[in-house]
């Protein structure tokens, strides 16, 4: 199958702002380059095949919005060397994905959230470099599973009733908070 993509360029002429629902097909490839103010939503709608929001560069996504993984093959990812993803006061959720893609710096800043809120197959923090700042955890029967060294300094890791934060072998939490 032919991957279809679509680029959100938040850089060459000023920053971009998504006020609606947005969702990337099965398949696609979403790049976006700069500042994204996501005041709306974006759901990586994933099915068999690999489905990425993938940044290129340093990207940053603000306003407030939502970030949805669908399943496994849902992926916040790199699309070249270098590439940083900072989520400033976004909420990525989602039952299953890869959030990282074991190649992207990922910074949650403290009014971001990182939410593995529904039963799933986990959602996945593997993220080349990782800083978070504000709060990683699992809800409404959720797992949430990291597997690599990151700075939590500030940050908070947690896990709700009937959820779990599974450390997997890689994982090194330095600083913050667990509960």
């Amino acid at each position: 199958a032919t991957q279809s993509l679509v680029v959100l360029d938040g850089s060459s002429h000023g920053v971009l702002v998504n006020n609606s629902p947005l969702s990337i097909s099965n398949g696609q490839d979403l790049r976006a380059l700069g500042t994204i103010n996501n005041v709306g939503s974006i759901t990586i709608n994933a099915g068999g095949n690999g489905t990425a929001l993938g940044a290129v560069g340093a990207v940053t996504f603000t306003g407030g919005g939502t970030i949805t993984l669908t399943n496994s093959n849902a992926l916040i990812r790199q699309e070249q060397g270098g590439s940083s993803f900072t989520n400033v006061n976004n909420l990525i959720q989602g039952p299953a994905g890869q959030v990282g893609n074991s190649g992207l710096t990922v910074v949650n800043q403290p009014a971001g959230t990182i939410n593995a809120n529904s039963a799933g197959t986990g959602l996945l923090f593997d993220a080349s470099f990782g800083v978070n700042q504000g709060l990683m955890e699992a809800t409404n029967g959720g797992t949430l599973q990291i597997n690599v060294a990151f700075n939590n300094q500030g940050g908070t890791i947690t896990a709700g009733a009937g959820s779990s934060v599974q450390l997997q072998n890689g994982a090194d939490i330095e600083g913050g908070t667990l509960t």
